[in-house]
């Protein structure tokens, strides 16, 4: 399949937990231009529903502001996409501090079900931690350290948000990770995620 050119339009991001109307368009590329106007797919990442790492970069001050909020973003918070053909859904991964206790602390919780820290053959990922600009290694296909690599086979679906950090400062990046829970051929009712109040 062809990649699509920096400007086009791959997909549109739900993300109910920061409102029923946050929609956006994702466009290919994370060019300046490109970002002024929704948020972008870092060109050289997993296309949606694809094993690695569909990461996407998106203004959190201005231009729209697409990811002003994405600090209020909680574990298990759906992140849906959708594609010409296919809802994908994927949800935040556990954070940090909610790791060792997952299995009988928030995972236990409903809404949670089938979300867990990824596997040791992946570094830590948190479902959201903040980094230097220089530390790209969050939009790796195994993100993480540098040297953190898997083969494509054993790769889980992944979707990484990035912002700057904090608020109106480019200092910092705030970062989110999600692992791929579902999907669903388009053509039925959309993902429960959208109809829930």
């Amino acid at each position: 399949m062809d990649r699509p050119l920096v400007g086009d339009g791959i997909a549109k991001l739900y993300i109910p937990a920061l409102g029923s109307d946050f929609q956006y368009t994702v466009l290919q590329g994370t060019d300046q231009e490109t970002l002024a106007a929704g948020p972008g797919h870092y060109v050289d990442t997993a296309m949606p529903g694809e094993p690695g790492n569909f990461s996407l970069a998106g203004h959190r001050v201005g231009k729209g502001a697409p990811f002003l909020d994405l600090d209020m973003l909680q574990s298990c918070d759906a992140l849906v996409v959708e594609t010409r053909d296919t809802w994908l859904v994927y949800q935040v991964l556990p954070m940090a501090d909610e790791v060792a206790g997952w299995a009988g602390g928030k995972g236990a919780q409903p809404q949670c079900r089938g979300v867990e820290p990824l596997p040791a053959s992946y570094p830590e990922v948190p479902g959201q931690q903040i980094v230097l600009p220089s530390q790209d290694e969050v939009i790796a296909p195994v993100p993480g350290g540098p040297d953190a690599q898997l083969p494509a086979e054993q790769q889980q679906s992944l979707i990484t948000l990035t912002t700057c950090n904090p608020k109106f400062s480019a200092r910092e990046r705030l970062i989110i990770h999600g692992a791929l829970a579902a999907q669903y051929p388009k053509g039925g009712p959309p993902p429960v995620e959208l109809t829930q109040s």
